[in-house]
């Protein structure tokens, strides 16, 4: 782990252009420590379990200590319960097939002798999910060399995913896994979990969800608990942007194939995500990120990377985009896009909350709208507006709304609002202030910028990075409004193959070219002249050792 953490800083130095030392010198530093951490020196034991079953794994799981591999026999094993590394018992564990998996010509699965069947109910709940590994920082956690075939249907698409980690580890490791025909997302990472995802086969083709068209993710990202506290993805928004770090999940070197359609993307994530999407074959399928629209509390993506990949399309009609984003900033570059089908459009820029769907507790980014009328009855008043007021109600949350130019002041605020229709919504007034109100009176959604009349910039909109800090559940936000967001604009450029309908503004009144977002057909914008990529590979690659190199096994 300390010889991971100099790597890291040395690349990172280096890529930078950090004064410390000469590039030339960083780079015999790391090949030496490089070369030391891939040393076959397993310092823990190889820990083989009885069977392939799900109860001989778990036994196994809980004998394993820190700097044990948990060996999965060969065969194929049905699973209707969950193996679980459950809080209070995170290790820094390896769970890998017994054997190597056999690998295409760019090294990744393409089947293996541990087969696990996903025959777990599945459900809003975390025991529908098949491996559940909760994790702590400074442990290091790989799953490795298995095939994983989805059997239990997932009729409400509640995605929980197959394999889910959660905690803080920052050296999560997943590669050499087949996922095959999933019946959820294959990989989800949640809270602090960073690391990465590297040499994996995703055949994500078939409907297993029950759910006509709906097919599941390869790998889902969330960082809600970024840097180890808080929720939602609130500290990432209020932390400076990482482009070119080694803080995020790098997912690289794999294969994808789906089923040609739009909206259930390779990778999707939120909730504060950092992502670095590089070097893989993406084969009918796409790449998406969500806003913060769609996950009540949850924030949106906060920033990604997304280069070096190969998007293909052969299944008509075209997939909308190869590349979507709903908010936060990035880069999009030396993408290879094609396919005879192809693509409408290879990189779509939404801003979801500009016209729905409307999610609680942000609303819809609408801009100020008059109000027409404020009466009470009690400690409860009725706005009326002439337009539609951006206030949502949905999954027991309110929206914030702010009122402004009331003669009577108690009515000039912050309130947790209640929709009752577009032109009209209800909130709780302190006081006995006058019924009907009087003056010239404004009503507008709390949380955006609301520099332009149409509310832009609309909170954690494309082309915003960091801002104030936002805390506490929906009814008891600190503080309630703009978040004061800095303008980091998304720079897209040399992406090659697909030319026509390259980038769409979907809402383009809220993403301005050369404000927003910047498109050069070669060369990088000047907007993101600092950026510089995290070398490649990434440091996690250089673990090859191989099942065997420890002669102490131990059946259990």
């Amino acid at each position: 782990m300390l010889v991971l953490s100099l790597v890291r800083t040395l690349l990172f130095v280096a890529a930078h252009g950090g004064t410390i030392m000469k590039a030339a010198r960083v780079g015999l530093l790391v090949s030496g420590l490089l070369a030391a951490w891939a040393m076959p020196a397993h310092a823990g034991n190889d820990l083989l379990a009885a069977t392939c079953n799900s109860n001989d794994v778990q036994t196994t799981m809980n004998a394993a200590a820190n700097g044990d591999r948990v060996l999965i026999p060969d065969g194929i094993c049905t699973w209707t319960t969950q193996v679980t590394m459950p809080v209070g018992s995170e290790k820094a564990v390896t769970i890998r097939g017994q054997h190597d998996c056999t690998l295409d010509a760019k090294g990744r699965s393409i089947s293996c002798p541990t087969v696990l069947v996903d025959n777990i109910p599945k459900g809003n709940r975390a025991a529908s999910i098949l491996m559940l590994l909760n994790t702590m920082a400074r442990k290091d956690v790989r799953v490795s060399h298995l095939e994983l075939r989805g059997q239990a249907l997932d009729p409400n698409v509640q995605n929980q995913g197959t394999i889910a980690v959660r905690g803080g580890t920052q050296t999560l490791r997943i590669d050499h896994v087949f996922c095959n025909k999933p019946s959820t997302a294959c990989f989800i990472t949640h809270d602090n979990v960073i690391g990465l995802i590297d040499h994996n086969n995703f055949d994500i083709s078939v409907d297993l969800t029950g759910q006509n068209k709906k097919y599941p993710n390869g790998i889902v990202a969330f960082l809600e608990n970024y840097g180890g506290t808080g929720g939602y993805g609130d500290l990432s928004f209020a932390s400076p942007t990482g482009l070119g770090s080694s803080r995020a999940l790098f997912i690289e070197d794999n294969l994808a194939i789906g089923e040609g359609l739009d909206g259930t993307p390779f990778v999707d994530h939120a909730g504060g995500s950092r992502v670095v999407i590089r070097r893989n074959d993406i084969v009918n399928e796409q790449t998406g990120g969500h806003g913060t629209d769609s996950g009540f509390r949850v924030r949106g993506e906060r920033q990604y990377e997304i280069y070096d990949n190969t998007f293909t399309n052969t299944i008509s009609p075209p997939i909308v985009k190869a590349i979507g984003s709903r908010g936060g900033t990035g880069v999009i570059y030396n993408n290879t896009i094609g396919g005879s089908v192809g693509f409408k459009y290879v990189v779509n820029l939404a801003v979801f909350r500009s016209h729905g769907p409307l999610w609680a507790p942000y609303g819809q980014c609408v801009g100020a709208v008059t109000v027409s009328s404020i009466t009470r009855s009690g400690s409860v008043a009725t706005a009326t507006t002439v337009s539609e007021h951006g206030v949502v109600t949905g999954a027991g949350l309110n929206t914030w709304i702010t009122i402004a130019g009331a003669d009577q002041a108690e009515y000039n605020r912050n309130f947790f609002a209640v929709r009752v229709s577009s032109t009209q919504f209800t909130f709780t007034v302190v006081g006995t202030p006058a019924t009907p109100a009087t003056g010239t009176i404004t009503a507008k959604t709390s949380f955006d910028g609301h520099q332009q009349a149409n509310g832009y910039p609309c909170l954690d909109q494309v082309g915003r990075g960091q801002g104030d800090l936002l805390a506490g559940n929906a009814a008891a936000f600190s503080p309630v409004g703009w978040l004061h967001q800095a303008l980091e604009p998304v720079c897209i450029w040399n992406n090659s193959g697909w030319t026509i309908g390259h980038v769409n503004p979907q809402d383009p009144a809220w993403t301005t070219l050369n404000v927003d977002y910047y498109v050069n057909a070669t060369t990088k914008p000047s907007a993101c002249a600092s950026y510089t990529p995290y070398p490649y590979p990434h440091p996690l690659q250089a673990d090859t050792t191989p099942p065997g190199a420890s002669t102490n096994v131990r059946v259990q």
